[in-house]
């Protein structure tokens, strides 16, 4: 691998870059995003820095600026590298400390009839809802499982 047209300057430029955008856009996220603290960061974090370099930019680096295309393919594999995990973490750590809400199926009607906690989409959990407590597993979605009238 020919590594002389790589600039190093540029690169960790641009990875400071991509860490600020991430900083300031975690910082900004509980302003406009609901949720924890530490998801709605991750969130906004990784989708303000996650852009499709490779099959938008590249072709447009090759056109203008062929000398940049081992640098993008390098920012590409940085970010993977050292921003995402961050931000992906964040997800993780704001989904274990926010109190999961369950969907219960109260009108018979195949969605929730109730607003609030219980109408969000949850993952397998036990939960009251409206004094009565149900056993619902919904991903992207509502499903009813054993609903007692």
């Amino acid at each position: 691998i020919d590594t002389a047209p790589i600039d190093a300057h540029f690169l960790g430029a641009m990875l400071l870059s991509k860490w600020l955008v991430a900083a300031l856009a975690g910082a900004l996220s509980p302003l406009v995003l609901s949720g924890s603290r530490a998801q709605s960061a991750g969130l906004a974090a990784l989708l303000s820095t996650c852009s499709n370099d490779l099959a938008f930019g590249m072709p447009i680096v090759v056109a203008v600026l062929p000398s940049l295309a081992p640098q993008v393919v390098l920012l590409a594999a940085l970010q993977n590298l050292l921003v995402n995990p961050v931000c992906l973490l964040l997800l993780d750590v704001g989904a274990t400390r926010a109190p999961r809400a369950t969907a219960v199926d109260t009108d018979g009607r195949g969605g929730a009839g109730t607003s609030g906690a219980c109408a969000a989409p949850a993952v397998a959990s036990v939960s009251e809802c409206h004094g009565r407590s149900e056993r619902v597993a919904a991903w992207r979605g509502y499903t009813r499982l054993g609903a007692s009238g």
